[in-house]
């Protein structure tokens, strides 16, 4: 356990180290100082955090709905940077405006798309894995997939955002909304309010009205910046200006929470129950060197370990030494047989006693036979 603890607050720091770098390469650029450089750095440790994240979420969720819901959210959130930083980086939006318009309303697809499989993942927790979510979840993708539709069309129909009727391209820099552009903020503030009522009615898992407050933190701060953000508050646009990252950043914390808060059933401790397991179990590599061990797993060498790939091997003591191939290493255990020896033992004492007094019973027969013949002939004798 302290090991674990020892290993999250790295984690805690790295991470926190990390979006340090961002923020001042955020703070640095804006005032004119190697704008591009410093914006490619802060994209790269946004996207090397969250393939980071994305890649542990998946090993680490057990339930297969939640993991391919939290998988899908990490990949949108990649997604979401990589197209971000090709827009201002990497395509020109004087020799490609169509193409950088295009990846601006791409941004709605992670935008859409974040808030409904968080609301998912609300909706499946504390499931079973043979368990379906209700009907009415279909009208979460349809409609969101409709409004997508909706923004990544606008040039034909201007309804999302229209664009002066003089301009000679179509940019991001001069535009105004529309009213489907308030239909899909409304819909994504929809889908973050679903997900924070759903949680609330978590109570039974979390045993606690506190514990299930928790992971809603990020998505209540979240609502409030994006209010505060949209309203025009200066100040916040200063220090916090980029949305993208604020919503990716929250989302983000929501999910951890839910796992450090035990409603996302995870393997996190899975490497302490193993070592204090009473099983004596290793765990190796494809060489059988060793990974991971219980606490009374029988020390033996490489060699030893590696004959267990044909066959088990008889050990001091009576003991087992069995193996198993697993993903990407081997799996090795004993077995005390010594009880199970001893009784064999002892049925082959019996079985030894068994054909002794077989083989004098059977020389007895052969006696009493002999006799009763001699018997007969001595009595035909007699009467001749």
């Amino acid at each position: 356990m302290i090991k674990l603890k020892n290993k999250t607050a790295v984690t805690m720091f790295v991470v926190t180290f990390m979006l340090l770098i961002a923020y001042s390469c955020r703070i640095i650029g804006n005032n004119g100082y190697y704008g591009t450089q410093v914006g490619l750095l802060r994209s790269f440790i946004f996207i090397a955090l969250f393939s980071v994240w994305g890649t542990s979420l998946y090993n680490r969720i057990i339930q297969t709905r939640i993991r391919c819901y939290t998988s899908a959210i990490a990949l949108l959130i990649i997604f979401w940077f990589i197209i971000k930083t090709m827009k201002y980086y990497f395509i020109s939006a004087e020799l490609y405006p169509g193409i950088v318009r295009y990846f601006w309303y791409m941004y709605y697809l992670a935008m859409l798309f974040i808030p409904m499989l968080a609301v998912l993942v609300a909706m499946s927790i504390g499931k079973t894995e043979d368990s379906r979510l209700p009907k009415k979840a279909a009208l979460l993708y349809i409609t969101t997939l409709l409004l997508f539709l909706m923004v990544i069309t606008n040039d034909l129909h201007e309804f999302v955002f229209t664009f002066p009727a003089d301009a000679a391209v179509r940019t991001d820099n001069d535009y105004s909304y529309g009213m489907g552009y308030y239909i899909v903020t409304a819909w994504m503030f929809f889908c973050s309010l679903t997900m924070l009522f759903v949680m609330s009615q978590k109570r039974r898992i979390a045993g606690s009205k506190k514990l299930i407050f928790i992971p809603c933190m990020p998505i209540i701060v979240l609502l409030m910046y994006l209010i505060f953000y949209y309203s025009g508050v200066s100040w916040l646009r200063v220090i916090l200006g980029d949305v993208t990252a604020v919503i990716c950043l929250m989302y983000a914390a929501t999910l951890e929470l839910c796992i450090q808060c035990g409603f996302i059933q995870a393997n996190t401790h899975y490497m302490e129950l193993f070592c204090a397991s009473t099983v004596g179990a290793q765990i190796t590599d494809k060489d059988y060197h060793v990974l991971l061990s219980s606490v009374v797993a029988k020390n033996v060498d490489r060699e030893t370990r590696a004959k267990t790939k044909n066959e088990s091997v008889m050990l001091e003591g009576g003991v087992r030494l069995s193996g198993a191939p697993i993903k990407k290493g081997h799996v090795v255990w004993t077995e005390d047989m010594s009880p199970l020896l001893k009784v064999l033992e002892e049925l082959q004492e019996a079985k030894e006693n068994l054909e002794d007094s077989n083989k004098i019973l059977k020389e007895e027969q052969a006696l009493k036979k002999r006799e009763a013949h001699i018997m007969e002939q001595d009595r035909l004798y007699n009467i001749i």
